[in-house]
């Protein structure tokens, strides 16, 4: 079984510090706030075009956790989007954002999935990927596929509108699930980012475990499939099996740690509002 690493990220790759967010004329307080990234040719700087170019787009995500990273978290009452949302990375949302949905312009499912949310009474912060951005590429990096919506509380994996992640927006809403997420009652789903990056988990309502994780010599994702067997208050067990040494390993996840048969730790990546 591979050992998640860091070591395939260059390590000139760092990240700018993301900028205050300016007004823009025509957007409404109230609403939730919407943050545009703009398409790689139009930036001039050479990070951002090696930024654009970069199809894993993990260098940026890995090198935001430094200091000098943090952003402030846009409060639709004093701050308004501004076109340069795409200064921060998608790593700097996912764990900054309490509700986070990338989206794209007039798409029904990220249409479907924001509306339920706001639905409920909850004021997501929205940022539009739009094609040819590098937080679209590095999404894409991520996830092995660029698709959106892509929803996220807390720093977890909620999944697409119907499907992905935990299992989507509509059937969590159904459930419950994404009400004690928000509340901060859910500590036993494993769906989200380990060892900074290196492997993000997928968990659907069946219990069923999906993995994408880049390794340390891996040009490309390697993958694995499972299933939860057992949850006992805080803690999970199961077992997947990894597709490139067709292995299969058991787990124990106690709302942080997930530990492996073969002795391997991987820790899930906290959730640090700003």
């Amino acid at each position: 079984m591979p050992t998640p690493a860091l070591a395939f990220l260059p390590s000139a790759a760092r990240s700018t510090p993301c900028e205050p967010r300016k007004s823009i004329p025509g957007v409404a307080c109230g609403s939730s706030p919407v943050l545009r990234a703009r398409p790689a040719w139009h930036r001039t700087d050479a990070k951002a075009l090696l930024a654009g170019g970069m199809l894993w787009g993990l260098g940026a995500a890995a090198a935001s956790t430094s200091s000098g990273s943090r952003r402030k978290r846009c409060d639709c009452s004093v701050r308004k989007a501004s076109s340069s949302a795409d200064e921060c990375s998608a790593k700097d949302y996912i764990m900054r954002e309490e509700l986070l949905v990338f989206s794209v312009p007039n798409n029904k499912y990220c249409s479907d999935a924001i509306r339920a949310l706001k639905k409920e009474g909850y004021n997501p912060t929205i940022v539009e990927c739009e094609t040819g951005t590098p937080m679209r590429l590095e999404i894409g990096g991520i996830f092995g596929t660029m698709h959106l919506p892509k929803v996220f509380i807390k720093g977890n994996f909620v999944g697409s509108c119907n499907d992905g992640g935990m299992g989507g927006v509509l059937p969590n809403l159904e459930n419950g699930k994404i009400q004690e997420l928000m509340s901060g009652k859910a500590n036993n789903s494993i769906a989200g980012f380990y060892n900074d990056f290196s492997a993000l988990i997928e968990e659907n309502l069946e219990g069923e475990i999906k993995i994408y994780m880049k390794g340390r010599s891996k040009q490309h994702l390697t993958k694995a499939e499972g299933q939860r067997k057992e949850t006992k208050g805080d803690t999970v067990t199961g077992e997947v099996e990894f597709e490139d040494e067709k292995q299969t390993f058991t787990f124990e996840f106690d709302g942080t740690n997930l530990k492996w048969s073969n002795e391997t730790t991987w820790v899930k990546t906290p959730y640090t509002p700003k």
